[in-house]
């Protein structure tokens, strides 16, 4: 967000409670607006006569509304690590930046090489500077990874723009979306993480973009498809890729 709220201003975003769709729905005459009752319906025909202005009419639609229904997706309750808040017409979430690959990687190799090229050293084989930089590179991953809560990623809508910034950036490059243009979300799985992708509408068709990777656990990758959508009044449905 451009102007960051006073905190006394922010309101957090209270659970939501859907209701639950009826799985029944009452027929009516297209044509006067009358009740139908039981005996004017022809389950089998999906044909209906009206008793008060003698319509007859088929209620196929309504029928096959009922046996088709799409399933109800549950609510998903915010996750820690995951911070929400409104203020105005504007949507503000703040995520624990998930551990990457390349820092995992690098805590296992940084600090063994670090200990085998000092012991290499005392052998007199290599010159001092040589794990002399490899202990502080060890040092730069060990502080990286105490001060990982204050390490964050904002996403917020607001302006009729989707933006994304890395807070360190971790050469990650501040990026901006017509909201517009945005089509659907979804989430994916790969690698035993879970990312969210948005489906976004370009000059040459769609394109599937990886918005946040990495999260360590479904519902945190599931509570921001659910909470963008509903900023952006988006309806979800179902997307051949994503994580069933």
């Amino acid at each position: 967000m451009k102007e960051k709220p006073l905190a006394t201003h922010k309101t957090k975003v209270k659970e939501l409670i859907f209701d639950t769709p009826p799985s029944f729905k009452k027929l009516n005459c297209p044509a006067c607006a009358a009740a139908i009752a039981a005996a004017d319906i022809n389950i089998q025909d999906k044909l209906a006569k009206c008793h008060s202005c003698a319509a007859i009419f088929s209620f196929e639609e309504t029928f096959e509304s009922l046996v088709t229904r799409a399933p109800i997706k549950q609510e998903v309750i915010r996750p820690e690590g995951i911070d929400i808040f409104h203020f105005k017409d504007a949507l503000d979430i703040t995520i624990q930046q998930p551990l990457t690959a390349l820092e995992g990687i690098a805590l296992g190799l940084i600090p063994m090489l670090s200990i085998m090229l000092t012991g290499i050293y005392f052998a007199k084989d290599i010159a001092l500077v040589v794990p002399v930089i490899f202990w502080l590179l060890t040092a730069l991953l060990l502080y990286n990874l105490f001060t990982r809560s204050k390490q964050k990623i904002h996403l917020t809508v607001e302006d009729g723009k989707l933006s994304l910034f890395w807070r360190p950036k971790k050469f990650h490059q501040d990026r901006h979306y017509n909201i517009k243009d945005i089509d659907q979300l979804y989430v994916k799985g790969m690698a035993g993480y879970c990312n969210v992708y948005m489906i976004f509408d370009g000059e040459n068709g769609q394109r599937h973009i990886p918005l946040i990777k990495g999260l360590d656990s479904l519902s945190k990758a599931r509570y921001l498809e659910q909470e963008l959508e509903a900023h952006l009044k988006i309806k979800d449905r179902a997307i051949p890729e994503e994580l069933k």
